[in-house]
């Protein structure tokens, strides 16, 4: 009998990770960017996302899936090109992120508490509905 283990560790515990170097580092910047992105920006193609980041199509695609994996990114299915395959969009998982904003006055402190407002396709793309 075989086992095997997966050593992938999650976005978060990586995110803790003081001691975190090399390659596994400028993976975390790179997702760090990407949820950036589609925060930011909105939902986006793997192409546009490897244009934006200056990264290869295949290193974008292997930092999507494993942000999908950590239930941080959904896969929102496939939109219209012009020509050649239809791509998939790609964008936040609906309530996957919480925003908490701290303003400290002199006397008195707000607070504020928001979740993530994620539409379903790109603003400047029209997306299919399969």
């Amino acid at each position: 009998m075989v086992l095997f283990f997966s050593m992938r560790h999650t976005f978060f515990e990586d995110l803790r990770n003081d001691a975190i170097t090399g390659v596994a580092y400028k993976n975390l910047q790179q997702k760090k960017q990407i949820l950036t992105w589609f925060v930011n920006t909105g939902n986006a193609t793997i192409a546009d996302l490897s244009r934006e980041l200056n990264a290869s199509v295949p290193k974008v695609g292997e930092l999507i899936n494993e942000l999908i994996a950590d239930g941080l990114v959904k896969d929102y299915g496939k939109i219209e090109a012009a020509a050649g395959r239809r791509p998939n969009v790609y964008g936040l998982e609906t309530d996957s992120f919480f925003f908490v904003g701290v303003d400290i006055k002199h006397y008195y402190v707000n607070l504020g508490l928001g979740i993530s407002a994620v539409t379903s396709c790109a603003p400047r793309k029209k997306c299919l509905s399969i």
